[in-house]
């Protein structure tokens, strides 16, 4: 029978996968949308062009850093493999929030040239990060409640 903070565990460590998958599904989502005149100069028309985070580049950065957290977040279930597993999992997810940040700041600031708008996909790329490394530190703070220390031994002398 599981106990109940091996069940807490194991619930944490799905939180840490669902974020780096909701990382990865955020990033084939909408990031930005750039006007487009496909009339030359002279025409009237304007095209309002989505692009995702992958097509726009830096999604997929996220893509593979999302597929990394879940990974950690499924590999962090069995005992010995969860120290490693938390820290690769909040690496991937301060790296997520990383790459975001500076396509935020060179596409919001320095170019200042797309659509001030919500954008799904970046959203909830974000989300994803935080969930997931919010879940990694959670998982941390429950091994060490514990006892369990660095390399899966038990105990402050193991």
């Amino acid at each position: 029978m599981m106990s109940n903070t091996e069940s807490t565990g194991r619930l944490v460590a799905l939180l840490v996968a669902v974020g780096g998958l909701a990382t990865v599904l955020g990033s084939f989502g909408t990031w930005n949308a750039c006007p487009h005149n496909p009339c030359g100069e002279g025409g009237g028309l304007t095209v309002i062009l989505e692009q995702s985070g992958v097509q726009f580049g830096p999604g997929v950065a996220t893509a593979i850093l999302g597929v990394v957290m879940a990974t950690a977040g499924l590999m962090s279930s069995p005992q010995r493999w969860r120290d490693l597993a938390i820290a690769v999992a909040v690496v991937s997810a301060i790296g997520t929030l990383a790459v975001l940040a500076l396509h935020v700041l060179i596409e919001y600031v320095v170019r200042n040239e797309v659509l001030p708008a919500p954008y799904g996909g970046l959203f909830l790329t974000f989300l994803g990060a935080v969930v997931g490394l919010t879940a990694a530190l959670g998982l941390r703070r429950l091994s060490l409640a514990q006892g369990v220390g660095p390399g899966g031994g038990s105990g402050p002398g193991r």
